[in-house]
């Protein structure tokens, strides 16, 4: 009974996120992987936080923000060169295996009441660089377990594992805070991390090769210069950088405004950290709820443009209450605003804004941002707080001041990347012929996602290539179903961009539109069309394989190579949707051709 229960389980999963063969055990461990990282920090995050706040006190949160800045930036420019010195999967183990100690020893010191000032400042930083870490090696070995298509429609579920250890973890501190007392609390931390040990252990036994590796290097390596000097050369990019940063300035304002009325409100460092953990989950599932049921509505409706006004509209509203009623509830609400719009709709919103931006150019300034641009901005906020709180010696009202001085910042940068943004794609998607008057009317007057379906119902053979890439890169599900249409395209180039996208079109009824393309009169049409078909096929996937392999056409069934040829182009063509080193029948299938 019980394993009939669980296979109908698993086969809703499976059918609820278009988990399709092959993938469920690699979501599954990536899942629980993430699930014990995040879990891990959201037990360490309130205890740093409340013994920092309780020993060493909130008019000291200032310069660690600077020296965290300051530290976490030097981690940095050393990893990226242990990165090339030594192999990834080492580091990955040396990373747990230096954390989980430093958690036990820190408990140790704790309990022994040996833990002075100067070990709550090495834990607080610590556990910034062990998050900045931890996070970016497991997105990076995402990356190597899924290939890109995989990734582009099964990172979002994974990430779900993320959502649920913030959960857990923030509950699992606000209930036994006040019970085990936060020494023990880094104990629990420590088996958490312990089995993400073990769960990246076999990871990377079961699905990472050693020429995955080098490929992902060689891929790193394609650089196009220094990513501030990319930044520095495109308007659209530099307004993006601008945004992301005085939010952040922004965020370490209202961490200080939210610490100091939490503390000043709970004396005792064990409430404190319980205190913490409950709102950290309670964030979390807020800010799920935005992700799940408002950010697509709100994004597709009112567009990219504005959206972004939302979250700094939403932040002036709090740092207004608070710079006239400076009470914990609303530093609650401040912080509220400030977590969950920006983990949803303002997230959304930033990663449409980049969407015009090349692949290339996109990638490296992207991860420029995030990490040196997010450890700058709080370095600055902490300046900002060190001048305004230790020498002016002003209180939480100025800091409220500030953060709408600020908001008004960031509010004029958004009108000027929204008219960015706009002109991107109209210059995308303008024809040769186009007369430049018209320029202004095709999409400042709508949402660009309405513009997008417009272009695939009347564009050009260029303007379809660059929509069609454009959902494929985002996954924009809303528009996948408009290129059903383009599979009869007259251009072979847009059939197969159709194609592409359709991989991630999200109900498997479509195959019998895409069986008549094997008999395309293009060879790339009807190899982009089997591999299609083939990730659609969710139960037959040997026989479709077997198919293909006895078809007549030379460029599908292989024939027209040698032995050692066709062995590696079917390899090649299946790659994307299993891993033949860990599947027998694929093995015999290949060795049969």
């Amino acid at each position: 009974m019980l394993p009939r229960l669980a296979e109908a389980g698993i086969e809703l999963l499976r059918r609820t996120f278009d988990i399709r063969p092959g993938e469920f055990r690699r979501v599954s461990l990536m899942g629980i992987n993430i699930f014990l990282i995040i879990s891990t920090l959201m037990i360490i995050k309130p205890v740093i936080n409340a013994l920092f706040l309780s020993y060493v006190g909130v008019r000291s949160l200032p310069s660690l923000f600077l020296l965290v800045a300051t530290v976490a930036m030097g981690v940095s420019v050393l990893y990226s060169r242990a990165l090339h010195r030594f192999s990834l999967h080492r580091i990955i183990l040396r990373t747990y295996q230096i954390s989980i100690p430093a958690m036990i020893l820190t408990g140790v010191l704790l309990h022994l009441d040996l833990a002075g000032k100067w070990v709550i400042y090495i834990f607080y930083i610590g556990e910034v660089i062990f998050a900045l870490l931890t996070t970016s090696q497991f997105w990076i070995l995402a990356n190597l377990v899924f290939n890109p298509l995989e990734a582009k429609r099964l990172f979002s579920l994974v990430g779900a594992g993320a959502i649920a250890g913030g959960v857990m973890g923030g509950y699992l501190t606000s209930v036994f805070a006040p019970i085990l007392s936060n020494e023990n609390l880094l104990f629990m931390a420590a088996v958490f991390l312990t089995g993400g040990f073990f769960v990246n252990r076999t990871i990377w036994r079961d699905y990472i090769t050693p020429d995955q590796l080098v490929t992902s290097q060689r891929e790193n390596g394609q650089l196009q210069g220094h990513p501030l000097q990319v930044i520095r050369k495109s308007r659209h990019l530099t307004l993006l950088a601008l945004i992301v940063g005085i939010g952040i300035v922004i965020a370490k304002l209202v961490e200080y405004q939210y610490s100091a009325l939490a503390s000043a409100a709970f004396p005792d460092a064990d409430h404190l950290a319980a205190f913490f953990g409950f709102w950290f989950s309670t964030f979390n599932i807020i800010s799920l709820i935005i992700q799940v049921f408002i950010t697509r509505r709100v994004v597709g409706i009112y567009g990219v443009g504005k959206s972004l006004f939302i979250l700094p509209i939403a932040l002036f509203g709090g740092a207004t209450l608070l710079l006239i009623t400076p009470v914990l509830w609303v530093g609650i609400l401040l912080k509220l605003f400030d977590v969950s719009i920006k983990q949803s709709i303002n997230k959304a919103a930033v990663e449409l804004l980049i969407l015009p931006i090349p692949l290339a150019t996109k990638s490296q300034a992207k991860t420029f941002i995030d990490v040196f641009v997010d450890t700058a901005a709080t370095g600055v906020g902490g300046i900002l707080l060190l001048f305004l709180i230790n020498a002016l010696d002003l209180q939480l009202r100025a800091v409220s001041l500030l953060i709408i001085i600020l908001i008004g910042f960031w509010i004029w940068f958004a009108r000027e990347i929204r008219k960015e943004y706009i002109r991107s794609f109209q210059e995308n998607l303008k024809t040769p012929d186009e007369n430049p008057k018209q320029e202004k009317s095709s999409l400042s007057d709508v949402s660009v996602l309405e513009g997008m379906r417009g272009v695939l119902k009347t564009g050009s053979e260029r303007q379809l290539l660059y929509v069609l890439g454009k959902i494929e890169e985002l996954k924009e599900i809303r528009l996948i179903p408009d290129s059903l249409p383009l599979l009869d395209h007259k251009s072979p180039a847009v059939r197969v961009a159709a194609l592409r996208c359709l991989y991630f079109h999200p109900k498997h009824e479509i195959l019998p539109q895409l069986i008549p393309l094997l008999q395309d009169e293009d060879a790339e049409v009807r190899a982009h069309a089997f591999t299609t078909i083939l990730s659609h096929s969710r139960r037959d996937r040997v026989n479709v394989i077997h198919q293909y392999l006895q078809d007549a056409d030379p460029m599908i069934n292989g024939r027209r190579w040698s032995g050692w040829q066709k062995r590696l182009v079917t390899t090649r063509k299946c790659s994307d949707f299993f891993r033949s080193r860990n599947s027998s029948w694929t093995r015999s299938i290949i060795s049969a051709s």
